[in-house]
């Protein structure tokens, strides 16, 4: 979770009612993300408010808390929210003079060293997606739905370890593998993908009836490996 939620969380909302109405739908979007059930968020949304400077009166707190987690853990897919909001928020821990795990990680080694890694990952990438066209026949999703959970990840303001959560036919269309069959290439990708270690189940989601009743698996990208190569046998 990221710092600015976690001190929100810790020590309650002191601010106004504006920020307060987003933070009901962003907090438990963060405990989502954490793995938590929605009954265990829930309870910890209600001693948060306790904290809070105005807490919501007990027979409201069921109408605008209870309801707004129920809402987020019913979509299909997570309801991060990204540092410039929360910064226009006036949550970002780091314009309060603390520190934030999430800036550091990405300055962690210099502007400098992360271009090269940045280039070198780049080029990593490139000779997989030749990997992957010339030894699967439908190696083109295999690279499109890969691009698809590595821009999700970049538009919700995850952290690697952070899980994208996401349903196949989420991920079908931000890959665009359409058509019919559509669904079940993209299944038959990510579980090649998982075989590759290019990227790792760690949620396991699971099917409801009706709409919104699923639960999404959760991804994160694995570092790219080297390339496989062929040891050719000798003559």
């Amino acid at each position: 979770m990221k710092d600015c939620l976690k001190k929100v969380l810790e020590e309650g909302w002191k601010g106004g009612n504006e920020v307060r109405r987003s933070l009901l739908f962003w907090l438990p979007g963060a405990l989502k993300m954490e793995g938590l059930k929605l009954e265990n968020c829930k309870q910890i949304l209600s001693e948060w408010n306790r904290r809070c400077g105005k807490p919501i009166p007990s027979s409201k707190v069921r109408q605008r808390i209870m309801d707004a987690a129920g809402w987020v853990f019913k979509q299909r897919d997570t309801f991060a929210v990204g540092c410039k909001k929360l910064r226009e928020a006036g949550l970002c821990v780091q314009d309060n003079g603390r520190r934030c795990k999430f800036a550091e990680s990405r300055r962690r080694t210099g502007n400098g060293a992360r271009e090269a890694q940045r280039t070198h990952e780049r080029q990593l990438w490139r000779d997989w997606k030749e990997y992957l066209r010339n030894e699967f026949p439908y190696g083109e999703n295999l690279i499109r739905v890969r691009e698809a959970l590595t821009e999700s990840q970049a538009e919700r303001g995850l952290m690697p370890e952070d899980p994208i959560l996401a349903g196949v036919r989420t991920i079908a269309a931000k890959a665009e593998i359409l058509g019919k069959n559509g669904h079940m290439k993209t299944f038959r990708s990510l579980k090649k993908l998982q075989e590759l270690c290019l990227i790792q189940k760690v949620i396991q989601g699971s099917t409801g009836k009706g709409s919104g009743k699923g639960k999404a698996n959760g991804y994160v990208l694995l570092p790219l490996p080297p390339v496989p190569r062929y040891i050719e046998s000798p003559n």
